[in-house]
Order: C-alpha cells, then structure tokens, then sequence
C-alpha cells in the first residue's frame, strides 16, 4: 500500500494498525517512495521482560532542568575503553 506523508501524518494510527496486521506500508512524498512502515519481526519486538522505562532519552526541559530517568537508571550508549 502507498500512502503520501500528508496522509499517513494525519491518518498515522490507522496506518500503524495495518502494519501491525503485517501489511507493508511505503510512503511517498510526492510520489516518490521515501520509507516503508512494517511489522517487526517476532524476535524485535519488545517482551514484558524489556520494559520501554529502561530505554528512555534524556532531553533538556525549561531552564536547564534535565527530564527523565534519573542517572543511575539510565542506560550508556556509548562504550567506555
């Protein structure tokens, strides 16, 4: 199925529900195909075990102040040598 930006930016739930029913999703921007939306693979996706907290991003709120997990909960992304 093709679908433009436009449509799947305002439609985006609905797009979401038929990839998740394994329906592949390419989107256009001006009927040129840019990304595809699919289904994950069983062995991607997130089990109860792999909660969504433990993946979390940190990003600056007003004033400086840091929102999110607090430090020693959050996750490194980078390897330390």
């Amino acid at each position: 199925m093709h679908v433009s930006i436009r449509e799947l930016k305002n439609c985006f739930s609905k797009y979401l529900k038929y990839a998740q029913a394994g329906e592949e999703i390419i989107v256009t921007s001006h009927g040129n195909p840019v990304a595809r939306l699919t289904q994950l693979a069983p062995n991607l996706q997130l089990r109860a075990s792999q909660p969504l907290d433990k993946l979390a991003w940190v990003r600056r709120g007003q004033a400086g102040k840091k929102l999110g997990l607090p430090a020693a909960q959050r996750i490194r992304l980078t390897e330390e040598a």
